[in-house]
């Protein structure tokens, strides 16, 4: 069956280790930048990131050139620029054995350019002409400002491969809650959008939506009123799981706005007519059972009642023998 399996292995890396965010940055002048190296590389990667081959007589490999870029608000606010090096650095010194380490994205070195800035060229008929051909083609779209222009991401070429774990510029290492936005918009955890303290189960939320994408083929959130709406996030979330717990609701005083003391909804947005059942159309019987349990498993308002890692990763929706689809 297609899926089968498809986070075993993943699942029982650590993923307290990983954070998510994707972010655009503009090179601004007088700024200073760190530059991360990682190879391989195709994949997307920000604030801004450059496709380099090197030529070895032993080696021939790609390489990425990451651009980090310090502001002056950035320093203001004490934000640690080099975290995704920190994080980087951790993992490397983690003497951890597990097949997951391989599936990790690590700086192989850094080093700081101080402003100002030029260009960065890149000059690769090879790599880069796909992308190239497509920009003249059809230009990809672009936000023009007075001192800058922001350019959308252009998808890269697909490739095949084991999959990656990258872009750790919001990565959190270690055991204690946390604050602040972090995830792409439709994969936020509750905690994340409800503005309360978080830690390592948020992670286990993210596997259960990336899950859903991976068999399903399409999202679990949608989130949209045309543009990213918390509220339509939560209304689609109360239609699959139900009513939050009175517990949940004592967390953050911004449930107030969605929810009256009993849990029902109060919100603007109607609650969406769907469940987990009549959005699955791929499985039938016992496979969908043990995927939907899965789910519940890994969408839990309390985040304490999500499994670790390793507990989710002895899923027996999981552990089920893959076989050819």
């Amino acid at each position: 069956m297609a899926g089968r399996g498809v986070l075993r292995g993943l699942a029982r890396f650590p993923l307290s280790l990983q954070r998510f965010s994707y972010q655009f940055h503009s090179l601004l002048p007088r700024e200073s930048v760190r530059i991360m190296v990682s190879t391989p590389s195709l994949h997307r990667t920000f604030p801004t990131s450059r496709l380099q081959r090197e030529f070895h007589e032993s080696t021939n490999k790609y390489l990425t050139l990451k651009l980090r870029v310090r502001t002056i608000q950035h320093n203001h606010e004490g934000q640690c620029d080099d975290r995704e090096i920190a994080v980087s650095n951790h993992l490397k010194c983690s003497t951890i054995e597990h097949p997951g380490k391989n599936m990790v994205r690590k700086a192989l070195d850094s080093f700081e350019v101080i402003g100002p800035n030029g260009n960065h060229d890149i000059q690769d008929d090879s790599i880069l002409l796909q992308l190239e051909q497509g920009e003249i083609e059809q230009p990809i779209a672009r936000k023009v400002l007075s001192d800058r222009t922001i350019y959308n991401s252009r998808p890269m070429p697909s490739s095949a491969g084991p999959p990656v774990l990258c872009d750790l510029g919001e990565a959190r290492v270690g055991n204690k809650k946390h604050r602040g936005d972090i995830m792409p918009g439709i994969y936020r955890a509750l905690e994340i959008i409800l503005g309360m303290s978080w830690d390592a189960k948020v992670d286990i939320w993210a596997v259960g939506v990336m899950t859903w994408d991976f068999l399903e083929g399409g999202h679990l959130f949608f989130a949209k009123k045309g543009i990213l709406d918390d509220e339509h996030h939560l209304a689609e979330m109360v239609a699959l799981l139900g009513p939050p717990p009175a517990e949940f609701l004592k967390r953050s005083k911004k449930c107030q706005q969605y929810w009256d003391n009993h849990g029902n909804w109060k919100g603007s947005i109607p609650i969406p007519d769907q469940s987990f059942e009549s959005r699955e159309r791929l499985l039938n019987d016992d496979d969908q059972a043990l995927f939907l349990r899965f789910m519940r498993r890994t969408l839990r308002w309390i985040p304490e009642e999500r499994p670790v890692a390793e507990e989710l990763a002895f899923d027996d929706f999981l552990m089920q023998p893959q076989v050819a689809s």
